[in-house]
């Protein structure tokens, strides 16, 4: 890795760490550098701004969000087991790096650019899973787009109402639930 591409790695973690340390909010140009360990002017020299900066950190985690690779799926898999699978990662995502989750969901809420990557990362991963749900056996319909949509609006306001929190055995009940009115 180029020096280059190190200081800019170090910045983007940084800036994960400053989110969930300080809120999206209350993060800092000054936070970032002190964790980073690098001069206040790299973040305008790598990134053209912190603004940029934290576009590019959460662009990075949406995208990490809705990506399927992590997730290992065996041919076998019902789809059922395959939508536990994801919301479990969802889950376990969420609970990691809570503070980062609730700016991605807040950004849902508001007529941001951000906004617009999240409803259309999320209308990407969901044709993605509803082919790979189909080729496990879920019915492939048009009332299986609005069935995943409403199970994706069921966790999103679970871990709202949750605040975000440790996970919980009433998640496992909560998951088992949803999947099982798919």
């Amino acid at each position: 890795m180029s020096k280059r591409e190190e200081i800019k790695e170090k910045l983007i973690l940084a800036t994960v760490e400053c989110i969930e340390k300080y809120g999206l909010k209350n993060t800092t140009t000054r936070n970032i550098i002190e964790i980073a360990g690098v001069n206040i002017s790299a973040i305008s020299y790598y990134f053209q701004g912190i603004d940029n900066l934290l576009n590019i950190v959460l662009d990075k985690t949406l995208d990490n969000a809705f990506c399927l690779d992590d997730i290992e799926i065996n041919e076998e898999d019902s789809y059922k087991a395959i939508i536990m699978k994801v919301v479990k990662n969802w889950l376990q995502g969420a609970y990691a790096y809570p503070n980062i989750s609730k700016s991605h969901m807040e950004s849902l809420l508001s007529d941001t650019p951000q906004s617009e990557k999240m409803h259309e990362k999320a209308d990407s991963f969901l044709i993605k899973l509803t082919s790979l749900l189909a080729e496990h056996g879920m019915q492939k319909d048009s009332s299986a787009a609005v069935r995943l949509h409403v199970l994706v609006s069921s966790l999103f306001g679970h871990l709202l109402l949750s605040g975000f929190k440790e996970k919980t055995e009433k998640d496992e009940a909560f998951i088992q639930y949803i999947i099982a009115t798919l």
